[in-house]
């Protein structure tokens, strides 16, 4: 019976240890920013994470958590069609460690040379413009590819921002994450917590075509082939009565 409860009291360790693991990384702000329409967000689990995103994974209840947060890790998804210049900039005001307050965080650059053309990023305050100016940025669509909060110990935000072209036959489809794994190569941005885990951020961008497999210029061929159809079926017509077969 002792043996059972020390195995017992071990694993129940273990569990805790392994679920404490950004037990405490709540989500209290998102701004998004598409093509101009500004969406300032508060979500909880009473109100969710709304368009212009929709999630992906992730982001459920926080726990434990102080009031009714929502987990500040998990995929947003982003999609937009119509042919020219397009943008879509994400601001996430995670909380890495909540128990301990918000003002004990910095932030890291990972791989700056290696982001694609498209992306840009920011690492600010949320609550203030000094340091930085992450909101108003976020908002204008002119992040700074900076980290404002070199010196850490104060409440950080993260922001990515997406500017593409589209044809009239292409769809952009845009997925933002928040992971306490980090990539295994390319750009990300870390937030150091000097209590907990540090979760890190980054975004892919996909432009892929509507056209359907067989039907070019969304099914333009298949129509003129029908018109086509049409006028031969009234020439085979008109022949069929003027001119009918000998019998």
């Amino acid at each position: 019976m002792k043996k059972r409860m020390i195995l017992t009291s071990v694993a129940s360790v273990a569990l805790a240890a392994a679920f404490s693991a950004h037990a405490q990384t709540t989500v209290t702000e998102l701004l998004f920013n598409a093509d101009g329409t500004s969406s300032d967000q508060y979500p909880t689990t009473s109100t969710a994470i709304a368009s212009p995103v929709t999630v992906t994974s992730g982001f459920g209840p926080s726990s434990p958590a102080a009031a009714n947060y929502l987990s500040g890790l998990g995929t947003l998804q982003y999609t937009v069609t119509g042919a020219g210049a397009h943008y879509f900039d994400a601001m996430i005001d995670d909380e890495a460690d909540y128990k301990n307050g918000v003002f004990n965080d910095s932030g890291a650059i990972i791989n700056p040379a290696s982001a694609p053309g498209y992306l840009s990023w920011e690492i600010g305050n949320p609550d203030t413009d000094t340091p930085g100016t992450i909101k108003a940025n976020t908002k204008a669509n002119s992040l700074a590819d900076a980290n404002d909060v070199l010196s850490g110990n104060t409440d950080i935000a993260v922001a990515l921002g997406f500017n593409f072209t589209l044809a009239a036959n292409q769809t952009a489809t845009i997925d933002i994450t928040a992971s306490d794994v980090a990539p295994q190569s390319g750009f990300y941005i870390e937030q150091e917590n000097v209590y907990d885990t540090d979760p890190f951020f980054y975004g892919d961008l996909t432009i892929s075509s509507n056209t359907v497999p067989g039907l070019p210029d969304n099914g333009a061929t298949w129509s003129f082939m029908l018109l086509a159809l049409t006028g031969l079926a009234g020439v085979m017509k008109i022949e069929h009565k003027f001119f009918p077969k000998k019998g």
